[in-house]
């Protein structure tokens, strides 16, 4: 379980103790609130508390909160099965792999009508692999110039990293992310902060 306290904000300028900064994040919000009330919120790649999670605890920590913040938000559990202990990757690797997850998750809250997703995590040949299956109504079977936007960025965030972002029905019913990344680690520098 991730510490709540990963997500609060800290008390600087634009917190949400001061009503005036808090009025202006509602009406900002409230287009996207009323469109689409019922669907789970995207973080954006600012989000602090995602960087928190993902530079101060690591990849395993950010996919296991952001899976309870799908179940959380949209009632959906979230089950992960992660085979890769304490690793810690070159940050532009991590992030590219959570930001595929998050658009995975965020297609499953929007498009999939899922009761259960199921995220398996591990190494294999010196890539790291990542498979997200639900069990909702299945992606279309499309051609690859109609896929939509999300699912091209899961594919081009991917192949950026020398990887590949595939996504299929899955049988019976619901749909499989699979997503394969060469492996990449923080140099010496990177983790003295250099």
């Amino acid at each position: 379980m991730i510490d709540p306290q990963l997500n609060a904000q800290p008390e600087d300028a634009g917190s949400a103790a001061d009503p005036r900064q808090a009025s202006i994040r509602r009406r900002r919000a409230g287009p996207v609130t009323q469109r689409a009330p019922h669907h789970f919120v995207v973080l954006h790649p600012h989000d602090r508390a995602a960087h928190r999670i993902l530079d101060d605890l690591g990849l395993r920590a950010a996919l296991e909160w952001q899976a309870e913040e799908l179940a959380r938000r949209i009632g959906v559990p979230c089950e992960l099965a992660a085979e890769i202990g304490d690793l810690q990757l070159e940050r532009e690797l991590a992030t590219t792999v959570f930001r595929i997850f998050q658009e995975a998750l965020t297609n499953v809250a929007r498009h999939a009508s899922a009761t259960r997703v199921d995220v398996h995590l591990w190494l294999e040949r010196g890539h790291l692999r990542l498979d997200l299956a639900d069990d909702g109504i299945g992606v279309p079977e499309i051609a690859p110039r109609s896929a939509t936007l999300g699912l091209l960025g899961m594919r081009e965030r991917a192949r950026r990293c020398g990887g590949e972002c595939t996504v299929r029905r899955r049988d019976p019913r619901g749909t499989i992310v699979a997503l394969s990344v060469p492996l990449r680690f923080p140099s010496e520098r990177d983790q003295l902060g250099a």
